[in-house]
């Protein structure tokens, strides 16, 4: 007996776990698992070749092991997972990784940096409607 659920956006590959969950890797080539919340970060700034390669080879190693239920299910509208410095900090990472050990920010990760800049600005809006809006009620 299986239940599809929708896949989140900006998913493009999604791998079942023995316990349930899903491994799902993301347009930025990231994979994470919605079970037990392990990525494959530790993997994603040694490895070097194809990303997409390495994120479905660490998903699929990661799916064949993993005993993490399926979180509940819980809204996310309006909220963003990180907040707007946490997006900042993850941009600044991925540039100053790559001027202190290439000489200069390469092309991928540019990419990468600039989506996570624009989900901290996406974030910081939301986070001041969301503050607006707790003033207004509390008036």
């Amino acid at each position: 007996m299986s239940t599809q659920t929708p896949w989140p956006e900006n998913t493009v590959a999604r791998y079942l776990t023995v316990g349930g969950a899903t491994v799902d890797i993301d347009e930025l080539n990231m994979s994470r698992c919605t079970g037990c919340n392990e990525d494959d970060s530790d993997d994603r700034f040694v490895s070097r070749g194809n990303p997409l390669r390495r994120a479905r080879r660490w998903a699929q190693e990661h799916a064949e092991t993993c005993r993490a239920m399926p979180k509940p299910a819980r809204p996310l509208e309006g909220h963003h997972l990180m907040d707007a410095a946490a997006y900042r900090a993850a941009a600044e990472h991925i540039v100053t990784k790559d001027t202190l050990s290439h000489g200069a920010i390469r092309p991928d990760d540019f990419r990468k940096a600039e989506i996570l800049a624009q989900l901290a600005v996406s974030a910081a809006i939301s986070e001041t409607t969301r503050a607006r809006g707790t003033e207004t009620t509390q008036s």
